[in-house]
């Protein structure tokens, strides 16, 4: 369950937009309102999902839990993440810029893997005192 945006790869218009949404769930209670729904001890993630043809996709931060959780009203929607195979990546936070581009630049043609088609997971896990991502992305074998 998240709060969802629309954007778009071309010309880096993701990696402006999602931050700041990041930023603006933070300062209108989106995210409190999130973890309200879950367990302490839970994580937040960030889905891009929903991908088009244009290179448009739907990012939403979001919490797991169950899909009648959604509160519309609230401007939050529900997705349903398949089982996959997953290749999990872990960086810090000042990472995740550079962290994608090698997934998908460097990793991925080399890897004997790609991928799915499937949603593709940011993982927000505190280490410490230190927020850790984990980019999980869905992948078969060649």
């Amino acid at each position: 369950v998240g709060k969802p945006l629309r954007t778009r790869l071309e010309g880096g218009q993701n990696l402006r937009e999602i931050p700041k949404f990041w930023e603006t769930c933070h300062q209108d209670g989106t995210t409190e309102r999130l973890l309200d729904l879950i367990r302490p001890d839970d994580t937040m993630y960030g889905i891009c999902t929903d991908y088009d043809s244009n290179g448009e996709f739907t990012y939403l931060v979001a919490v797991e839990t169950p899909p009648e959780k959604a509160d519309p009203a609230s401007g939050f929607e529900a997705r349903i993440i398949p089982d996959n195979t997953w290749a999990v990546f872990t960086c810090t936070l000042p990472e995740i810029h550079a962290t994608w581009s090698r997934i998908f630049q460097e990793w991925l043609p080399s890897s004997g893997y790609e991928v799915t088609g499937g949603p593709e997971l940011e993982k927000y896990v505190m280490e410490g005192d230190a927020l850790v991502c984990e980019i999980w992305i869905p992948v078969v074998g060649k």
